[in-house]
């Protein structure tokens, strides 16, 4: 079945053109939003809907992408990381599906972000949902080119 998903987003991403272009949101989903890079395509492949395997390949390609800036992000900002983090996850963790979820939200409210890569608009986005408590200056966030709104 993982094979099959897998031979599904790799043709769809590889091969598929305006015949993708069948219920999403925010925006029609494309073979562009799967190479595309933007905050809004990865926006468009976070909200895909339904049961066709072209949604089904945009959702695991939204929550890989998430999973992976997520862990990237705890390898930058962890314990022994170099960096200080720009956001700070709750505890309980959300699950996979409402961070996409809360995204999608975040990306049509800020329509001004979405020429922005995805890893730096999904980082605009973590920096509003999940600010991190009141910390000394010394410890605010490094990358002060992220706003708080």
């Amino acid at each position: 079945m993982l094979r099959r998903t897998l031979a599904i987003a790799c043709a769809v991403a590889g091969l598929a053109g305006p015949a993708l272009a069948q219920g999403s949101a925010p925006a029609t989903l494309t073979a562009q939003s799967f190479s595309g890079g933007t905050t809004a395509d990865l926006a468009t492949l976070c909200g895909a809907t339904g049961n066709e395997p072209v949604a089904i390949a945009a959702v695991a390609y939204c929550h890989g992408f998430l999973a992976g800036v997520g862990q990237l992000h705890t390898a930058l900002t962890g314990a022994s990381g170099p960096l200080r983090s720009p956001y700070c996850v709750p505890d309980p963790r959300p699950s996979i599906s409402q961070v996409a979820a809360n995204f999608v939200a975040w990306s049509r409210a800020n329509p001004q972000h979405a020429g922005d890569s995805a890893a730096v608009g999904l980082t605009r986005f973590a920096h509003v949902q999940y600010p991190c408590a009141a910390r000394p200056a010394a410890s605010a966030p490094v990358d002060a080119r992220i706003p708080a709104a």
